[in-house]
């Protein structure tokens, strides 16, 4: 449990562009829930758990089965995880032609992204159109100007 909680809060972290503020007094307050009295120089918990995940990557990454495109550290000396490219072996086609093919996911990504932009045009539009056909249902013309009468004199 400490394990998962320490390597979910640091990744969290660095992966939020805080990770110049991983500490280990963080560390223990926020992912491990600590009391905010905690004092790392007399308690070595932190320590203690960062060297077990550590270990726990170490022989995660030593797997051969485990074929991941990123691989998480923990260095020695430091609480910032590291992540690093695993080196994927690609085989050589059999055939003389090798066709390549465009990366689906940033052609999906941009898609998305077209679909998405003009989603909110359209709202936008339609927002307009209603807004303003509203307005012209509600105004109403100046009232006839009122004429003054003289009282008779009977």
């Amino acid at each position: 449990m400490q394990l998962s909680a320490f390597l979910n809060y640091v990744v969290r972290e660095e992966l939020a562009g805080r990770g110049n503020k991983i500490k280990a007094y963080t560390v223990a307050v926020d992912a491990l829930g600590r009391p905010e009295t905690f004092d790392a120089s007399s308690d070595p918990v932190i320590r203690v758990v960062a060297n077990r995940l550590r270990h726990a990557l170490n022989r995660f990454n030593a797997e051969p089965a485990v074929d991941l495109p990123v691989r998480i550290k923990l260095v020695k000396g430091s609480y910032r995880p590291v992540f690093t490219t695993g080196d994927v072996e690609v085989e050589a086609a059999d055939t003389d032609e090798v066709l390549i093919a465009p990366n689906p996911s940033s052609r999906t990504r941009r898609c998305r992204q077209i679909i998405t932009v003009l989603s909110i045009l359209l709202v936008l539009a339609l927002t307009y159109m209603v807004w303003d056909l509203g307005r012209l249902a509600f105004e109403t013309t100046d009232p006839p100007p009122l004429q003054m009468r003289q009282p008779d004199d009977n």
